[in-house]
């Protein structure tokens, strides 16, 4: 979900089209808190695990109809047959997808998945929020104020019109079937050859405040409009936080698989993060690897919740690996896959918008590379694999 923007996307859509500035953020930033430790010493374990060096791999899956059912098939059959140690994704929305991991690497893999319902309130009273929105953007009034507001003021008996018309009509394909839509869509995995006491801490969708779909509008047209009545009445974008234990030292890692709200700039981003950081934060010991991954939407240097991982003592996977971290280089957002859209514009422009942030392990000298790329494409997106 994707600096980038959707429009005109509806969960039976399978096209989008994003655009991204790089214009650096001049906002405020937002301080994420200092790392808390505290003193616990490493369990050995008596499983033997392989010697193998230990990795993650993030990857958006982009969870939406062109292809699914042929991309999640080639994406499982190759990490069930490379086995990274512990893997990130990002828009398993359908019970469909879902049933396709767990079919796949449920054998191999403890696997975590983040699950949030239907929104409580139906799809047909957040129109109003919209379209006060623009008027009060068109007026000089606070629409995002006025629009808040009339979503509180509706009264849920309406909701018995989603149930009827959404979610038994439109909803169910083949790419759901039995089971829930979940509008938060990440998982957390971890290969069971080389961790045991995996344990999911935390799936949290950020609050209605901090989800900064308003503040990403990109712009004044009739395609804006439905891209911000279809993002901000579905999706459910968060963080989910997970810990497991290398068999082989004993050494606990916790695990944080981020999607942040996207827009060039958008304050609400940072805010994002530090809610994701304090979660983390509360479960940090000291000589515990520490990871934060997944879809940041914005670029190296275009937003304040990367001074934010710095401060936290999180490093860049591609400058641990000796790539010097910028913002240049081992892009994942690229019209040279098969699944971007050719146009001009923004889109057009490569960029490295998913990223692997890295705190406590072996420090420099790891592998950051680039996997699923051309020739290869899984998803919109290009994945991510650092070697520890």
């Amino acid at each position: 979900m994707p600096a980038r923007s959707r429009s005109a996307k509806s969960p039976s859509s399978g096209s989008r089209s994003r655009s991204r500035s790089k214009t650096p953020s001049r906002s405020t930033p937002s301080k994420a808190p200092p790392p808390r430790f505290k003193s616990r010493p490493p369990r050995a374990s008596s499983a033997r695990a392989s010697s193998a060096p230990l990795s993650l791999l993030n990857l958006n899956t982009w969870g939406e109809p062109p292809d699914l059912s042929l991309r999640l098939s080639a994406l499982t059959s190759r990490l069930a047959s490379d086995r990274p140690s512990a893997l990130t994704l990002q828009e398993l929305f359908s019970p469909f997808s879902r049933r396709v991991v767990d079919a796949a690497l449920g054998p191999l893999y403890h696997v975590h998945h983040g699950y949030c319902p239907l929104p409580s309130l139906p799809v047909v009273s957040h129109a109003p929020a919209v379209l006060l929105f623009f008027a009060g953007r068109l007026l000089g009034i606070g629409g995002g104020v006025l629009g808040a507001a009339c979503v509180l003021m509706l009264p849920c008996s309406i909701l018995m019109i989603w149930n009827l018309v959404v979610v038994k009509v439109f909803i169910p394909s083949k790419y759901s079937g039995p089971g829930h839509t979940s509008f938060q869509g990440s998982a957390n995995l971890f290969l069971k050859e080389k961790f045991d006491d995996a344990r999911l801490l935390v799936q949290m969708p950020y609050p209605h405040a901090i989800r900064g779909y308003f503040e990403a509008l990109p712009s004044w047209s009739l395609g804006s409009l439905l891209f911000l009545f279809f993002q901000h009445t579905f999706f459910r974008p968060g963080f989910l936080l997970s810990e497991a234990r290398e068999k082989a030292t004993g050494r606990k890692w916790i695990v944080c698989n981020v999607h942040l709200i996207l827009g060039t700039p958008n304050p609400k981003r940072a805010k994002q993060m530090q809610m994701a950081l304090e979660a983390l934060e509360k479960h940090a010991q000291e000589g515990d690897v520490c990871v934060v991954a997944g879809d940041f939407n914005v670029q190296m240097g275009n937003d304040d919740c990367f001074e934010q991982l710095r401060e936290s003592g999180f490093q860049d996977s591609m400058k641990l690996a000796g790539g010097g971290g910028g913002g240049g280089g081992g892009d994942t957002w690229t019209t040279e896959n098969k699944y971007v859209p050719k146009g001009k514009g923004a889109d057009s422009k490569p960029a490295r918008i998913d990223f692997v942030f890295v705190r406590g392990g072996q420090g420099s000298g790891g592998k950051h590379e680039v996997v699923f790329g051309p020739g290869q494409e899984v998803s919109d997106h290009f994945g991510i694999r650092y070697t520890f």
